[in-house]
């Protein structure tokens, strides 16, 4: 595995399923050296079909010295660790920003935290 190889993890306009329809259509992702990247959602948007197809490169990083942390269902601490999130939805990719920005959006805190925008974000 090349340096730039471990340097980034990116997915481009993916499209997977589990036999007949897809779960997951044209999602892009991105994850560049240095960065934490999360991808968040609720139950059914498709992250586990993500992250199974993500699985070698991601097992590949690991075993060239990269550190890996998976934190799927739990949006709030995925947010004070990431620089980037993806939020997924239907199987599909609903938004994508800094923690900071996804913290200030209505859509995002009712969804998946619950709440109003900058309401128990913690250090966001």
């Amino acid at each position: 595995m090349s340096a730039e190889d471990l340097a980034a993890l990116r997915a481009h306009d993916v499209t997977a399923g589990y036999g007949g329809d897809p779960v997951i259509t044209g999602i892009s992702v991105r994850a560049d050296q240095g960065q934490v990247v999360s991808v968040v959602g609720p139950n059914g948007s498709g992250k586990s079909t993500l992250l199974n197809l993500l699985a070698e490169h991601v097992r590949q990083l690991a075993e060239h010295g990269a550190a890996v942390l998976i934190v799927e269902q739990r949006a709030r601490a995925v947010l004070e660790v990431s620089d980037l999130t993806y939020v997924m939805g239907g199987g599909e990719l609903r938004m994508q920003g800094a923690p900071v920005e996804l913290a200030a959006s209505p859509e995002f805190m009712a969804s998946f935290l619950g709440g109003r925008p900058g309401a128990g974000t913690g250090p966001l």
